[in-house]
């Protein structure tokens, strides 16, 4: 009687096509709604909080022109000192405008020519 050797009783096992199921098709694509989104939310929540009243901002620009203003007027006229203060307003004005506070800017600087106009003495 023949004897069989413990190679010949194995079957080759064959490989196996990969498949792309509906399943792991419909995984893949949940993954990747699910990536997209956080990456919105999270380049939506970095961005800069609103303060509670849209008119704050506005309201500190004027203040800070009037302060500007009467930093100028305090200096002694015809001196360096005023002019340097002068260009200062215009200066912050300026970089309000380069930044993007358009309304802002021009409540700063309007509230500025206004202090300077009430506040000098002209002849």
């Amino acid at each position: 009687m023949a004897t069989r050797t413990p190679n010949t009783t194995k079957r080759k096992t064959r490989k196996r096509k990969g498949r792309l199921r509906k399943g792991r098709i419909t995984f893949v694509l949940f993954i990747l709604i699910l990536i997209i989104a956080g990456i919105v939310w999270l380049c939506r929540s970095c961005g800069d909080e609103l303060t509670d009243s849209p008119t704050a901002p506005i309201t500190e620009a004027a203040e800070a022109g009037r302060r500007d203003a009467a930093i100028a007027i305090s200096a002694p006229e015809g001196t360096m000192a005023r002019q340097n203060a002068l260009l200062r307003i215009h200066a912050r004005h300026s970089e309000l405008m380069h930044n993007g506070f358009k309304q802002a800017a021009d409540e700063y600087l309007n509230a500025a020519n206004n202090y300077l106009n009430t506040h000098t003495y002209r002849k």
